[in-house]
Protein backbone atom coordinates (compact mmCIF):
# COMPACT_ATOMS: atom_id res chain seq x y z
CA UNK A 1 0.00 0.00 0.00
CA UNK A 2 1.56 3.16 -0.79
CA UNK A 3 1.15 6.28 1.73
CA UNK A 4 1.09 9.73 1.46
CA UNK A 5 -1.48 9.91 -1.73
CA UNK A 6 -5.17 10.75 -2.04
CA UNK A 7 -5.55 7.30 -3.35
CA UNK A 8 -4.21 4.58 -1.63
CA UNK A 9 -3.94 1.43 -3.24
CA UNK A 10 -3.28 -2.34 -1.81
CA UNK A 11 -1.24 -5.47 -3.81
CA UNK A 12 -3.93 -7.95 -3.21
CA UNK A 13 -1.52 -10.38 -5.12
CA UNK A 14 -0.62 -12.10 -1.80
CA UNK A 15 -2.45 -12.71 0.89
CA UNK A 16 -1.21 -14.16 4.20
CA UNK A 17 1.94 -14.73 2.03
CA UNK A 18 -0.07 -17.32 -0.50
CA UNK A 19 -0.52 -15.96 -4.53
CA UNK A 20 -3.60 -15.60 -5.17
CA UNK A 21 -5.01 -15.99 -8.94
CA UNK A 22 -6.92 -13.39 -10.07
CA UNK A 23 -7.62 -14.63 -13.95
CA UNK A 24 -10.35 -16.87 -15.22
CA UNK A 25 -9.16 -20.52 -16.18
CA UNK A 26 -9.21 -23.93 -13.93
CA UNK A 27 -9.51 -23.62 -10.05
CA UNK A 28 -6.32 -24.49 -8.13
CA UNK A 29 -4.07 -24.61 -5.19
CA UNK A 30 -4.12 -20.90 -5.41
CA UNK A 31 -8.38 -20.25 -6.04
CA UNK A 32 -9.17 -18.35 -3.13
CA UNK A 33 -11.99 -19.95 -1.36
CA UNK A 34 -14.96 -17.66 -0.47
CA UNK A 35 -19.21 -17.96 0.35
CA UNK A 36 -22.15 -16.79 -0.79
CA UNK A 37 -23.85 -14.21 1.31
CA UNK A 38 -26.97 -15.38 2.71
CA UNK A 39 -28.38 -12.27 0.96
CA UNK A 40 -26.94 -13.67 -2.38
CA UNK A 41 -29.07 -12.40 -5.43
CA UNK A 42 -29.58 -14.99 -8.25
CA UNK A 43 -26.09 -16.26 -9.73
CA UNK A 44 -26.22 -17.23 -13.74
CA UNK A 45 -25.12 -20.58 -14.36
CA UNK A 46 -24.31 -22.05 -17.47
CA UNK A 47 -23.95 -25.44 -18.18
CA UNK A 48 -23.80 -27.09 -21.88
CA UNK A 49 -22.79 -30.67 -20.89
CA UNK A 50 -22.73 -32.72 -17.88
CA UNK A 51 -21.02 -36.26 -16.95
CA UNK A 52 -23.16 -38.29 -16.23
CA UNK A 53 -22.89 -41.40 -13.41
CA UNK A 54 -20.99 -44.53 -14.94
CA UNK A 55 -23.79 -46.42 -16.06
CA UNK A 56 -26.62 -44.09 -16.38
CA UNK A 57 -29.49 -44.96 -18.57
CA UNK A 58 -29.29 -42.28 -21.44
CA UNK A 59 -31.64 -42.01 -24.26
CA UNK A 60 -29.66 -44.20 -26.62
CA UNK A 61 -29.78 -46.90 -24.47
CA UNK A 62 -33.40 -46.79 -23.50
CA UNK A 63 -33.98 -46.66 -27.23
CA UNK A 64 -32.78 -50.37 -27.34
CA UNK A 65 -35.25 -51.28 -24.25
CA UNK A 66 -38.80 -49.98 -25.44
CA UNK A 67 -39.32 -46.59 -28.04
CA UNK A 68 -42.21 -44.83 -27.45
CA UNK A 69 -44.26 -46.18 -30.91
CA UNK A 70 -43.25 -49.90 -29.53
CA UNK A 71 -44.75 -48.83 -25.79
CA UNK A 72 -47.47 -47.51 -27.75
CA UNK A 73 -48.50 -50.34 -29.56
CA UNK A 74 -48.00 -52.97 -26.48
CA UNK A 75 -50.26 -51.12 -24.42
CA UNK A 76 -53.03 -49.76 -26.99
CA UNK A 77 -54.72 -46.85 -27.39
CA UNK A 78 -57.11 -45.38 -25.94
CA UNK A 79 -59.50 -46.22 -29.39
CA UNK A 80 -58.05 -49.53 -29.76
CA UNK A 81 -60.76 -52.16 -30.32
CA UNK A 82 -61.17 -55.81 -28.30
CA UNK A 83 -59.85 -58.60 -29.89
CA UNK A 84 -62.18 -60.76 -31.67
CA UNK A 85 -60.87 -63.98 -29.58
CA UNK A 86 -59.20 -64.59 -26.48
CA UNK A 87 -56.19 -65.15 -28.31
CA UNK A 88 -56.04 -62.59 -31.03
CA UNK A 89 -53.27 -60.02 -31.36
CA UNK A 90 -53.88 -57.27 -29.20
CA UNK A 91 -52.87 -54.04 -26.62
CA UNK A 92 -53.03 -54.27 -23.21
CA UNK A 93 -56.20 -52.03 -23.34
CA UNK A 94 -57.81 -54.13 -26.24
CA UNK A 95 -57.07 -57.02 -23.94
CA UNK A 96 -58.64 -55.67 -21.26
CA UNK A 97 -61.30 -54.95 -23.20
CA UNK A 98 -61.36 -58.04 -24.49
CA UNK A 99 -61.69 -59.37 -20.22
CA UNK A 100 -64.35 -57.04 -19.55
CA UNK A 101 -66.42 -58.37 -22.17
CA UNK A 102 -66.17 -61.55 -21.22
CA UNK A 103 -66.85 -60.81 -17.29
CA UNK A 104 -70.24 -58.94 -18.64
CA UNK A 105 -71.06 -62.33 -20.66
CA UNK A 106 -70.54 -63.89 -17.60
CA UNK A 107 -72.60 -61.86 -15.70
CA UNK A 108 -75.96 -61.86 -18.22
CA UNK A 109 -75.43 -65.88 -17.17
CA UNK A 110 -76.03 -65.13 -13.11
CA UNK A 111 -79.36 -63.97 -11.79
CA UNK A 112 -79.32 -60.19 -10.83
CA UNK A 113 -79.99 -60.93 -6.54
CA UNK A 114 -79.77 -63.99 -4.31
CA UNK A 115 -83.00 -65.72 -3.07
CA UNK A 116 -85.89 -67.36 -4.35
CA UNK A 117 -87.11 -65.48 -7.98
CA UNK A 118 -89.39 -66.67 -11.30
CA UNK A 119 -88.24 -69.54 -13.18
CA UNK A 120 -87.19 -67.29 -15.94
CA UNK A 121 -85.13 -65.33 -13.89
CA UNK A 122 -83.21 -68.32 -12.27
CA UNK A 123 -80.66 -71.26 -13.14
CA UNK A 124 -81.51 -74.16 -15.05
CA UNK A 125 -80.40 -77.14 -12.65
CA UNK A 126 -80.77 -81.00 -12.93
CA UNK A 127 -80.95 -82.87 -10.12
CA UNK A 128 -78.13 -86.03 -9.78
CA UNK A 129 -78.83 -89.17 -10.88
CA UNK A 130 -78.49 -90.77 -7.48
CA UNK A 131 -80.55 -88.09 -5.80
CA UNK A 132 -82.11 -88.45 -2.34
CA UNK A 133 -85.29 -88.18 -1.47
CA UNK A 134 -86.60 -84.35 -1.02
CA UNK A 135 -87.43 -82.47 1.80
CA UNK A 136 -50.38 -41.45 -18.33
CA UNK A 137 -47.62 -40.62 -20.28
CA UNK A 138 -44.05 -38.79 -21.27
CA UNK A 139 -43.33 -38.17 -25.05
CA UNK A 140 -40.16 -36.20 -26.43
CA UNK A 141 -36.17 -35.36 -25.10
CA UNK A 142 -35.91 -34.67 -21.49
CA UNK A 143 -33.31 -31.93 -21.35
CA UNK A 144 -31.46 -31.47 -18.55
CA UNK A 145 -29.33 -27.95 -18.47
CA UNK A 146 -27.91 -25.07 -16.29
CA UNK A 147 -26.40 -28.10 -13.78
CA UNK A 148 -22.77 -27.61 -12.82
CA UNK A 149 -21.10 -30.46 -11.12
CA UNK A 150 -21.56 -33.99 -10.97
CA UNK A 151 -24.86 -35.50 -10.04
CA UNK A 152 -25.23 -38.00 -7.98
CA UNK A 153 -28.15 -40.73 -8.33
CA UNK A 154 -30.29 -41.78 -5.59
CA UNK A 155 -29.18 -45.15 -3.83
CA UNK A 156 -30.65 -48.06 -5.69
CA UNK A 157 -31.51 -45.85 -9.03
CA UNK A 158 -32.40 -47.43 -11.97
CA UNK A 159 -29.22 -47.79 -14.42
CA UNK A 160 -28.80 -49.16 -18.00
CA UNK A 161 -27.29 -52.10 -16.31
CA UNK A 162 -30.07 -53.18 -14.03
CA UNK A 163 -33.05 -52.33 -15.88
CA UNK A 164 -35.29 -55.26 -17.00
CA UNK A 165 -36.51 -55.90 -20.29
CA UNK A 166 -39.66 -53.72 -20.84
CA UNK A 167 -40.93 -55.95 -23.66
CA UNK A 168 -40.15 -59.11 -22.25
CA UNK A 169 -42.42 -58.06 -19.08
CA UNK A 170 -45.20 -56.84 -20.98
CA UNK A 171 -44.89 -59.37 -23.90
CA UNK A 172 -45.59 -58.76 -27.71
CA UNK A 173 -48.77 -57.93 -28.82
CA UNK A 174 -49.46 -61.95 -30.75
CA UNK A 175 -47.47 -63.26 -28.02
CA UNK A 176 -49.03 -67.46 -26.81
CA UNK A 177 -51.08 -67.82 -23.42
CA UNK A 178 -48.56 -70.00 -21.28
CA UNK A 179 -50.34 -73.56 -21.43
CA UNK A 180 -50.51 -73.37 -17.38
CA UNK A 181 -51.90 -71.06 -14.65
CA UNK A 182 -48.42 -70.24 -13.47
CA UNK A 183 -46.18 -71.07 -16.14
CA UNK A 184 -43.66 -68.54 -17.16
CA UNK A 185 -45.04 -65.62 -19.71
CA UNK A 186 -45.87 -62.04 -20.22
CA UNK A 187 -48.39 -59.51 -19.22
CA UNK A 188 -50.14 -60.45 -22.86
CA UNK A 189 -49.87 -63.64 -22.61
CA UNK A 190 -50.90 -63.86 -18.87
CA UNK A 191 -54.32 -61.74 -19.52
CA UNK A 192 -54.56 -64.14 -22.81
CA UNK A 193 -54.63 -67.20 -20.03
CA UNK A 194 -56.67 -65.62 -17.46
CA UNK A 195 -59.15 -64.90 -20.84
CA UNK A 196 -59.50 -68.22 -22.10
CA UNK A 197 -59.75 -69.69 -18.32
CA UNK A 198 -63.30 -67.37 -18.00
CA UNK A 199 -64.30 -68.52 -21.54
CA UNK A 200 -64.15 -72.37 -19.97
CA UNK A 201 -65.92 -71.10 -17.25
CA UNK A 202 -68.88 -69.58 -19.04
CA UNK A 203 -69.11 -73.07 -21.38
CA UNK A 204 -69.66 -74.53 -18.05
CA UNK A 205 -72.46 -72.15 -17.20
CA UNK A 206 -75.74 -72.85 -19.31
CA UNK A 207 -76.34 -70.51 -22.05
CA UNK A 208 -79.65 -68.50 -20.79
CA UNK A 209 -81.67 -68.33 -17.99
CA UNK A 210 -84.94 -70.01 -17.03
CA UNK A 211 -85.99 -73.05 -17.39
CA UNK A 212 -84.30 -75.91 -20.18
CA UNK A 213 -83.73 -79.60 -20.52
CA UNK A 214 -81.68 -81.52 -18.24
CA UNK A 215 -78.76 -81.68 -20.44
CA UNK A 216 -78.58 -78.09 -20.10
CA UNK A 217 -78.90 -77.62 -16.39
CA UNK A 218 -76.84 -77.45 -13.54
CA UNK A 219 -76.86 -80.70 -11.33
CA UNK A 220 -77.63 -79.96 -7.77
CA UNK A 221 -77.87 -81.05 -4.83
CA UNK A 222 -81.01 -80.57 -2.64
CA UNK A 223 -79.64 -79.65 1.18
CA UNK A 224 -80.27 -81.85 4.41
CA UNK A 225 -82.35 -79.35 5.64
CA UNK A 226 -84.63 -78.48 2.80
CA UNK A 227 -88.28 -77.61 3.77
CA UNK A 228 -90.91 -79.08 1.28
CA UNK A 229 -90.76 -77.88 -2.51
CA UNK A 230 -94.45 -77.40 -3.95
CA UNK A 231 -94.56 -79.72 -7.04
CA UNK A 232 -97.30 -79.02 -9.93
CA UNK A 233 -98.38 -81.91 -12.06
CA UNK A 234 -99.41 -80.42 -15.37
CA UNK A 235 -102.33 -82.09 -17.43
CA UNK A 236 -101.32 -84.34 -20.21
CA UNK A 237 -102.24 -86.61 -22.62
CA UNK A 238 -98.23 -88.01 -21.51
CA UNK A 239 -98.83 -86.67 -17.96
CA UNK A 240 -100.36 -88.94 -14.65
CA UNK A 241 -102.27 -85.88 -14.16
CA UNK A 242 -105.80 -85.83 -15.92
CA UNK A 243 -107.97 -82.61 -16.10
CA UNK A 244 -111.61 -83.35 -15.17
CA UNK A 245 -114.01 -84.25 -17.95
CA UNK A 246 -110.85 -84.67 -20.65
CA UNK A 247 -111.18 -86.84 -23.27
CA UNK A 248 -109.95 -90.43 -23.21
CA UNK A 249 -107.04 -91.17 -25.91
CA UNK A 250 -105.02 -94.35 -27.33
CA UNK A 251 -102.16 -94.47 -25.63
CA UNK A 252 -102.51 -92.06 -23.05
CA UNK A 253 -100.37 -92.32 -19.92
CA UNK A 254 -100.62 -92.41 -15.36
CA UNK A 255 -100.28 -93.33 -12.11
CA UNK A 256 -101.20 -97.38 -12.40
CA UNK A 257 -103.51 -98.00 -9.39
CA UNK A 258 -102.77 -101.05 -7.36
CA UNK A 259 -104.96 -102.95 -5.28
CA UNK A 260 -104.88 -105.79 -2.56
CA UNK A 261 -105.87 -109.41 -3.16
CA UNK A 262 -108.00 -110.55 0.29
CA UNK A 263 -110.55 -112.82 0.12
CA UNK A 264 -112.01 -112.36 2.95
CA UNK A 265 -113.19 -108.71 3.30
CA UNK A 266 -110.47 -106.82 6.23
CA UNK A 267 -109.48 -103.40 7.11
CA UNK A 268 -105.65 -103.33 6.08
CA UNK A 269 -105.14 -100.42 8.13
CA UNK A 270 -104.05 -99.66 12.11
CA UNK A 271 -107.26 -97.38 13.26
CA UNK A 272 -109.55 -94.75 11.77
CA UNK A 273 -108.31 -91.91 9.87
CA UNK A 274 -105.12 -94.23 8.36
CA UNK A 275 -104.90 -94.28 4.74
CA UNK A 276 -106.24 -97.72 3.30
CA UNK A 277 -105.08 -100.31 0.63
CA UNK A 278 -108.07 -100.76 -2.59
CA UNK A 279 -109.00 -104.02 -1.21
CA UNK A 280 -109.79 -106.97 -3.94
CA UNK A 281 -111.47 -110.07 -3.82
CA UNK A 282 -110.69 -113.36 -5.30
CA UNK A 283 -113.13 -112.65 -8.35
CA UNK A 284 -110.95 -109.28 -8.26
CA UNK A 285 -114.19 -107.75 -7.75
CA UNK A 286 -112.95 -104.36 -5.21
CA UNK A 287 -114.88 -104.81 -1.84
CA UNK A 288 -117.75 -102.68 -0.57
CA UNK A 289 -120.44 -102.11 1.74
CA UNK A 290 -123.16 -100.07 0.70
CA UNK A 291 -123.30 -97.62 3.95
CA UNK A 292 -126.55 -95.16 5.12
CA UNK A 293 -125.97 -91.65 4.88
CA UNK A 294 -128.26 -88.39 5.23
CA UNK A 295 -127.61 -87.18 1.91
CA UNK A 296 -127.84 -88.63 -1.88
CA UNK A 297 -130.17 -90.91 -1.13
CA UNK A 298 -133.25 -91.98 -2.93
CA UNK A 299 -136.43 -89.46 -4.38
CA UNK A 300 -139.74 -90.81 -3.35
CA UNK A 301 -142.60 -91.41 -5.85
CA UNK A 302 -146.23 -91.68 -4.20
CA UNK A 303 -149.59 -91.72 -5.33
CA UNK A 304 -152.35 -93.10 -3.34
CA UNK A 305 -154.57 -93.82 -6.64
CA UNK A 306 -152.84 -94.87 -9.58
CA UNK A 307 -154.90 -95.78 -11.94
CA UNK A 308 -154.99 -95.99 -15.70
CA UNK A 309 -154.42 -92.63 -16.47
CA UNK A 310 -150.36 -92.34 -17.02
CA UNK A 311 -148.76 -90.59 -14.31
CA UNK A 312 -144.61 -89.25 -14.52
CA UNK A 313 -142.34 -90.25 -12.12
CA UNK A 314 -139.48 -88.35 -13.19
CA UNK A 315 -139.63 -86.12 -16.14
CA UNK A 316 -136.09 -86.53 -17.27
CA UNK A 317 -133.78 -89.76 -17.57
CA UNK A 318 -132.98 -91.85 -14.27
CA UNK A 319 -132.96 -94.92 -12.02
CA UNK A 320 -135.65 -97.01 -10.49
CA UNK A 321 -134.27 -98.78 -7.03
CA UNK A 322 -137.43 -100.26 -5.46
CA UNK A 323 -141.19 -100.30 -4.88
CA UNK A 324 -143.95 -100.81 -2.33
CA UNK A 325 -147.60 -101.63 -3.48
CA UNK A 326 -150.61 -102.11 -2.38
CA UNK A 327 -153.51 -103.63 -3.94
CA UNK A 328 -156.80 -102.97 -2.38
CA UNK A 329 -158.82 -104.66 -4.99
CA UNK A 330 -160.48 -108.06 -5.33
CA UNK A 331 -158.62 -108.93 -8.56
CA UNK A 332 -154.98 -108.63 -9.88
CA UNK A 333 -153.77 -105.68 -10.83
CA UNK A 334 -150.87 -105.10 -13.64
CA UNK A 335 -148.12 -101.74 -13.11
CA UNK A 336 -146.39 -100.93 -15.88
CA UNK A 337 -143.33 -98.64 -16.52
CA UNK A 338 -142.35 -96.07 -19.77
CA UNK A 339 -139.32 -95.27 -20.65
CA UNK A 340 -140.97 -91.50 -21.34
CA UNK A 341 -142.40 -88.75 -20.64
CA UNK A 342 -146.35 -88.64 -19.59
CA UNK A 343 -147.18 -86.66 -22.40
CA UNK A 344 -145.58 -89.41 -24.92
CA UNK A 345 -147.20 -92.49 -23.38
CA UNK A 346 -150.62 -93.51 -24.21
CA UNK A 347 -151.64 -96.44 -22.35
CA UNK A 348 -152.73 -99.58 -23.98
CA UNK A 349 -150.57 -98.24 -26.89
CA UNK A 350 -147.04 -97.44 -25.97
CA UNK A 351 -145.43 -100.67 -25.07
CA UNK A 352 -144.22 -100.82 -21.28
CA UNK A 353 -140.77 -101.19 -20.15
CA UNK A 354 -141.26 -103.45 -16.74
CA UNK A 355 -144.95 -105.26 -16.03
CA UNK A 356 -145.32 -106.15 -12.33
CA UNK A 357 -148.64 -108.41 -11.19
CA UNK A 358 -149.64 -107.56 -7.75
CA UNK A 359 -151.85 -110.31 -6.38
CA UNK A 360 -155.62 -109.52 -5.02
CA UNK A 361 -155.61 -108.08 -1.26
CA UNK A 362 -151.90 -108.27 -1.06
CA UNK A 363 -148.80 -105.87 -0.75
CA UNK A 364 -145.50 -106.07 -3.02
CA UNK A 365 -142.32 -104.66 -2.65
CA UNK A 366 -139.00 -105.16 -4.49
CA UNK A 367 -135.42 -103.90 -4.02
CA UNK A 368 -133.24 -104.14 -6.73
CA UNK A 369 -129.50 -104.62 -6.21
CA UNK A 370 -128.77 -102.92 -9.42
CA UNK A 371 -130.76 -100.25 -10.22
CA UNK A 372 -132.78 -100.14 -13.57
CA UNK A 373 -131.98 -97.35 -16.01
CA UNK A 374 -134.41 -95.46 -17.72
CA UNK A 375 -132.96 -93.29 -20.13
CA UNK A 376 -135.59 -90.50 -21.44
CA UNK A 377 -138.39 -90.41 -18.49
CA UNK A 378 -139.89 -92.45 -15.52
CA UNK A 379 -143.52 -92.96 -16.29
CA UNK A 380 -146.08 -95.40 -14.84
CA UNK A 381 -149.72 -96.64 -15.22
CA UNK A 382 -152.10 -99.57 -13.35
CA UNK A 383 -154.14 -101.38 -15.65
CA UNK A 384 -156.70 -104.84 -14.68
CA UNK A 385 -155.27 -106.40 -17.78
CA UNK A 386 -151.27 -107.94 -18.29
CA UNK A 387 -151.74 -106.93 -22.28
CA UNK A 388 -149.90 -104.21 -23.46
CA UNK A 389 -152.84 -102.96 -25.13
CA UNK A 390 -155.05 -103.30 -21.72
CA UNK A 391 -156.74 -99.79 -20.74
CA UNK A 392 -158.81 -101.35 -18.00
CA UNK A 393 -159.80 -99.13 -15.27
CA UNK A 394 -159.09 -99.66 -11.37
CA UNK A 395 -161.35 -98.40 -8.90
CA UNK A 396 -160.65 -94.98 -7.02
CA UNK A 397 -157.86 -95.85 -4.19
CA UNK A 398 -157.43 -99.97 -5.79
CA UNK A 399 -154.08 -99.03 -6.18
CA UNK A 400 -151.50 -97.70 -3.34
CA UNK A 401 -147.83 -97.13 -5.04
CA UNK A 402 -144.37 -95.60 -3.63
CA UNK A 403 -141.47 -95.95 -6.34
CA UNK A 404 -137.81 -95.35 -4.92
CA UNK A 405 -135.72 -93.77 -7.65
CA UNK A 406 -132.84 -90.89 -8.45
Amino acid sequence: MAHGSSNPTTDLKKIKGTDVDVNTGNASSGTQRVVLATNQSTVPVSLASSPLPTGAATEATLASRLSESDFDTKVGSLTEAAPASDTASSGLNGRLQRIAQRLTSLIALIPTALGQGTMATSFKVVLPSDQSAIPASQSGTWNVTNISGTVSLPTGAATSANQSSELTLIGAVNETAPGTDTASSGLNGRLQRIAQRLTSLIALFPAALGQSTMANSFRVVVASDQSAIPVTVAAAATSIAKAEDAVHGAGDTGAFVLGRRIDTAAASSGASGDYEALNMSAEGAVWSALTPTTTSGCTVFRSLDLDETEEEVKATGGNVYGYFIYNNSASTMYLKFYNATAASVTVGTTTPVMTFPIPAGSAANVGFPYPVSFSTAITVAVVTGVADSSTGAPAANDCIVNIFYK
